[in-house]
């Protein structure tokens, strides 16, 4: 054990090399926002009425930013590794965007914001601390745009009572996330404002999964939030992944900075808020979402590398006008998957998967799919400290095909194709350029 600057380090070997993970020491200190900083609270919602309790608008995925709620003030000597975001998947419906918005909040009580080490006679900065802001996507006209910006603590204010952010540079990039509270949970919505270097953007975001499934409340339902306490390799790192709106409508437009053009958006979408104190950098997840709102079929397949709690594959569709919801489980082999080829990608300085094959099966149905990727992913990279530098995010737009089939008598329930969402990221590793290994790393058995 080593100590820097104060923070405590622990030395992890993995995969034949040396990684630094600084741990937080104990404290309850909140970071304050920028005094500069003029919130517009276009939301309905004032954060001091009290009409609407906490748990109301946390059910109705409104609520605040979990890691800043009082529970997670607590000393946690894992609290400078704490991380929640706020991920939204965009697609138009004519193909004009294809991609993700996804905001981040990371070590908002600053405990390890500012720390530096030497490695190599290089800064070594530690977690991207405060607000964040991806923005990724590929447009009609096959321009493809990657961009990650980190707001400062000092520049970020982060609600804990409702779902609002206000992140901003002086005259630069922005983005802001308030919330719409109708008279009921079908009418609320996100409202998504942001500048990065290249694009801007205003959207509006509404929960549609209530014309297709109730997204379950209860432990282990189909599409509630699950927590993992096996991901990472420190005692006590853990992870929720809530989709709290499986489908969305999406709404509004994004302005190219330098033509001037304005791309309107209107298709459908996913969020996503997942969250926890996870060294995120030293793990890594594959995951893909699909929903076809004409036939009804919703389908969402969340894996994090470490974890074997976090495998599964949520699925909703009609059977002769019937609405099934299932939960298939990793761990008693009801749903496995593949990546059968997989290349090098230089950018991402690590390997990608080009297609997957995934198949679940319990006692009364088989899901099949098969997501063609290819080249149509992005890597998301950051500069912005140590543990992101070592890291990649490949966003991906598959085009998915599938059926679902009753097991009794083999006969067709429905079958569903189109443009999906997913990621897969790891710990970059340019010593593996053939890919050796990752099929069947990066895979859980088929079930028979």
């Amino acid at each position: 054990m080593l100590e820097l600057g104060g923070v405590k380090t622990v030395r992890l070997k993995l995969n034949s090399k040396i990684l630094l993970v600084l741990l937080s020491g104990c404290g309850n200190q909140v970071s304050s926002p920028l005094a500069s900083i003029d919130i517009k609270e276009r939301s309905s919602i004032s954060l001091s009425d009290h009409s609407h309790s906490s748990d109301e608008l946390d059910q109705r995925g409104l609520g605040g930013w979990n890691i800043m709620k009082p529970n997670f003030l607590k000393p946690n000597r894992l609290d400078g590794i704490s991380i929640e975001w706020d991920y939204f998947m965009i697609h138009d419906k004519e193909g004009k965007f294809t991609g993700i918005i996804g905001n981040t909040v990371t070590d908002p009580r600053q405990k390890l914001s500012g720390s530096k080490f030497q490695i190599g006679g290089l800064d070594a900065d530690v977690m991207p601390s405060g607000a964040n802001l991806a923005f990724v996507g590929m447009f009609a006209d096959g321009k493809k745009v990657s961009e990650f910006i980190n707001f400062a603590p000092n520049q970020s204010a982060i609600g804990s009572d409702a779902r609002t952010l206000d992140a901003r540079m002086p005259g630069g990039a922005f983005t802001r996330e308030y919330p719409v509270l109708a008279e009921s949970a079908g009418g609320d919505r996100i409202l998504l404002e942001g500048r990065t270097n290249e694009y801007e953007f205003s959207l509006e975001i509404a929960p549609d999964f209530l014309t297709v499934i109730e997204v379950g409340k209860n432990k282990d339902a189909p599409f509630s939030a699950r927590t993992g306490w096996d991901v990472g390799y420190l005692p006590g790192e853990n992870w929720t992944v809530h989709m709290v709106w499986p489908r969305t409508l999406v709404k509004g437009w994004i302005r190219d900075l330098a033509t001037g053009s304005m791309i309107p958006v209107d298709g459908h979408g996913y969020r996503e808020n997942s969250w926890g104190r996870w060294a995120f950098a030293l793990d890594g997840w594959d995951f893909g979402i699909f929903s076809d709102g004409e036939k009804k079929v919703q389908w969402a397949w969340q894996s994090y590398h470490k974890s074997k709690t976090q495998d599964v594959l949520d699925v909703a569709f009609m059977d002769q006008g019937e609405l099934k919801t299932f939960r298939f489980f990793g761990e008693t082999n009801q749903v496995g998957w593949y990546h059968d080829t997989w290349r090098y990608d230089e950018r991402a300085g690590g390997c990608i998967p080009n297609r997957t094959k995934l198949i679940a099966k319990n006692d009364g149905y088989t899901v099949e799919a098969e997501l063609e990727i290819g080249t149509r992913q992005i890597p998301l990279l950051s500069n912005v400290t140590f543990l992101t530098k070592i890291y990649y995010i490949s966003e991906q737009f598959p085009l998915i095909t599938g059926r679902i089939t009753r097991n009794d008598d083999k006969s067709l329930v429905t079958t569903f194709s189109g443009i999906m969402g997913g990621e897969f990221s790891k710990t970059k590793n340019s010593l593996n350029r053939t890919c050796l290994g990752h099929k069947k790393t990066y895979s859980l058995p088929i079930p028979q």
